[in-house]
């Protein structure tokens, strides 16, 4: 004759799966609070990080390289200017960067096709070019680690 678990076994395995259960249930609650709170979260923390680290090393651009009482353009935007700027963004490695004359003139960018275009865009006369710092995140075209130069 075969034997039957116990009633006392039965019971320790309805412990057990209520256990599991309710173990279970708190990881796919903790998970989907990741998902839906934390992670949203922390990515919002990073992309404004990295506003405040861009606009910390254009201050220190403007600072270093462009003093108030200069205004450039593209005939006193001197090579040695350039120079110092390019070795900012290796130092800081940055994607890239663009310096404008106050009309809008690029003098200077890490892509040197853009060099003499004109910003028309109109937050750039409207903010920008009064002083004012204007920060931006843009979601990158190309994948992580490959250079476009």
């Amino acid at each position: 004759m075969p034997e039957f678990a116990s009633e006392k076994q039965i019971l320790n395995i309805k412990r057990l799966r209520n256990v599991l259960l309710v173990f279970l249930s708190i990881s796919i609650t903790i998970s989907i609070y990741n998902i839906f709170f934390i992670y949203p979260a922390l990515t919002e923390m990073a992309i404004e990080n990295t506003k405040n680290d861009a606009i910390r090393v254009a201050k220190y651009l403007a600072i270093t390289f462009m003093p108030k009482t200069s205004t450039h353009t593209e005939s006193t935007f001197s090579a040695d200017i350039g120079h110092g700027i390019k070795t900012i963004i290796n130092t800081f490695e940055l994607d890239e960067l663009k310096v404008f004359s106050r009309t809008g003139k690029i003098l200077f960018s890490s892509k040197t096709d853009d060099i003499g275009k004109i910003n028309t865009e109109p937050y750039f006369h409207k903010f920008v070019a009064k002083g004012n710092v204007y920060a931006s995140m843009v979601k990158k075209t190309r994948p992580p680690g490959r250079d476009e130069n």
